[in-house]
């Protein structure tokens, strides 16, 4: 099916355009950004990471999402969220894809659930991870939908190196794999492990820097423990 045939498909483009031309008008014209804290910290590693390489595997920077949004800091902020705006773009696209891959009822809807998500939208105009990290799940999930298990494989490797529960996500996609007997597409979830592992070599001389230099763990008393059950104690202010 060719993209832009019927009249839906037209629709969804014609919507995909103004949403990128809109939220980049409002990113232009924004004087902050969501989230102040993490948000600058990956802009300035980005920004910096070809004055000082060894920023390219800082782990929280997130090493692939810098490697991705380097190019576009060197612009300043606005490039950063320029390339965010682009990656909810291309999920909406994405997710119209999947839905109607999957024969669902208006799969239109499924760009707009997610584009307009109040707590989605407001990560465009910053420098954090999430639409990469959504973008590259749903890219797996579409190129699972075609058939192409290497190339979801290769592409769901880099999630941990975007967000670090990518590690998480890869194990639904590992399932998938082995349900559908594509085995070499399951060790192929572990490409971004490995070509980062032999990279960091350059700088931190130890094959397995991913684990050995990762920061939540000297972060233990905030991340990783507390009740299994903190998250439903304090939903009221959730």
């Amino acid at each position: 099916m060719n993209y832009g045939r019927t009249p839906q498909q037209k629709y969804v483009f014609a919507l995909l355009i103004i949403f990128f031309v809109f939220t980049t008008i409002i990113a232009a014209l924004s004087t902050g950004t969501y989230e102040s804290g993490d948000s600058i910290q990956h802009y300035l590693i980005a920004r910096y990471s070809f004055n000082y390489p060894k920023l390219f595997f800082d782990h929280w920077g997130k090493p692939f999402f810098t490697l991705l949004i380097s190019p576009f800091a060197q612009f300043g902020f606005l490039g950063v969220c320029i390339f965010n705006i682009f990656c909810a773009t291309l999920s909406g696209f994405l997710a119209f894809k999947i839905a109607e891959k999957l024969d669902l009822s208006n799969p239109w809807m499924a760009p707009v659930f997610i584009l307009f998500a109040p707590i989605y939208y407001v990560t465009l105009v910053s420098a954090l991870t999430e639409p990469l990290f959504a973008l590259i799940i749903l890219a797996g999930l579409f190129f699972c939908l075609q058939n192409k298990f290497a190339l979801s494989g290769i592409i769901v490797s880099f999630l941990p190196y975007v967000r670090s529960e990518g590690f998480l996500i890869l194990v639904p996609f590992a399932l998938v794999f082995i349900y559908n007997k594509k085995y070499i597409s399951c060790l192929l979830i572990f490409t971004g492990t490995l070509l980062y592992s032999v990279a960091g070599l350059i700088y931190y001389h130890n094959l397995f820097w991913i684990w050995a230099e990762n920061p939540y763990k000297t972060n233990s008393e905030i991340y990783g423990s507390g009740s299994l059950f903190h998250f439903v104690n304090k939903n009221e202010f959730i």
